[in-house]
């Protein structure tokens, strides 16, 4: 019978999943998880039931009992066996496992680019070798974005917030503003306006701390986003809510929600980053001008009936609201 058990297959060609595998050696102090390189000479995928094809696509993992499981699955069962198994728990929730899931098979097509970009090595080819002089930051990256997760989502558990809403039913997309399923399932048109979030806070941390790597900046971003929908869902904002905007029957954002939000704002801040600043400035105005003209709300309006509610902005939102 083997002694390990649950078996990592990683890619050794590919800097970031090496680093992670190494990351995760350094901490399997027990040796109950094992590692096998898919690029060393002699690795027979057939072996576990599956094409090379399909282990270079994905990431895979292996039961002693031969049980195959892939992606993200992977991730959290090796950090269980090696005791750190609550830091990705939240990956295997309902809604945020598809949602985890999808986000990985986006970085696993994009990883070298990826590690380039966040401090890894620069690759010109599909072979890249690994400077011993540079530190293995990434992993603590993706190590801090998880744990502002998990925290922001457990406290709000405690607050009270519903996982995914009243009724316990995931969903992907709610249009209705007005419908007591807004701001419960996982985006609705007030996603845009955290897409919008995430591009400010990157023009102002450039503006304030553009010397700051990229990475330190994402975080201060990611730190502020959380704390907003911490405060968000406190009885005061959501009486706030209540009482001087048209969100009359707000309850508070379920988890599922709130977690979008966040990752809606590190998508608009990755956006800014990449993109021209006046194609920015050209998209957040699209995307203000669009919401106030389809829902009548957007993130300027918000703001300013949150801090100084207007009568005549109400009564203009309100006359958008169906007829009983």
């Amino acid at each position: 019978m083997s002694d390990w058990q649950f078996k990592l297959l990683y890619d050794g060609q590919c800097p970031l999943c090496r680093r992670e595998a190494q990351w995760l050696q350094r901490r399997n102090q027990s040796g109950r998880l094992a590692f096998e390189d898919i690029s060393a000479p002699g690795f027979e995928a057939s072996r576990y039931g599956v094409t090379q094809a399909e282990v270079m696509g994905v990431i895979h993992g292996v039961f002693p009992d031969g049980r195959v499981v892939r992606k993200v699955a992977v991730f959290r069962e090796a950090y269980r066996v090696v005791g750190l198994g609550w830091l990705l728990a939240p990956t295997g929730w309902p809604g945020l496992r598809w949602l985890s899931d999808r986000g990985y098979e986006w970085f696993a097509r994009n990883r070298l680019t990826i590690g380039k970009y966040l401090g890894g090595p620069n690759c010109e080819t599909g072979m890249c070798a690994v400077s011993s002089a540079s530190p293995s930051r990434w992993p603590w990256l993706i190590f801090i974005i998880i744990a502002v997760f998990a925290v922001t989502g457990s406290l709000e558990l405690g607050m009270g917030r519903s996982l995914l809403g009243p009724d316990g039913k995931f969903g992907l997309w709610e249009s209705n503003i007005w419908s007591s399923e807004n701001s419960q399932r996982f985006a609705d048109p007030y996603s845009f306006s955290h897409l919008i979030h995430g591009m400010l806070f990157y023009a102002g941390l450039w503006l304030v701390a553009r010397k700051v790597p990229l990475r330190f900046r994402l975080m201060i971003a990611l730190l502020l986003e959380a704390s907003w929908e911490l405060l968000e869902n406190s009885p005061f904002i959501i009486n706030r809510y209540r009482e001087t905007t048209i969100s009359l029957g707000y309850v508070g954002d379920s988890v599922l929600n709130s977690m979008s939000d966040i990752l809606m704002m590190m998508l608009g801040f990755l956006f800014a980053w990449r993109v021209k600043p006046w194609f920015t400035v050209t998209v957040i105005l699209v995307l203000e001008v669009g919401c106030a003209l389809l829902i009548r709300d957007n993130l300027t309006l918000n703001i300013i009936m949150l801090l100084h509610p207007i009568d005549a902005i109400k009564q203009w939102q309100m006359a958008g609201a169906p007829t009983p």
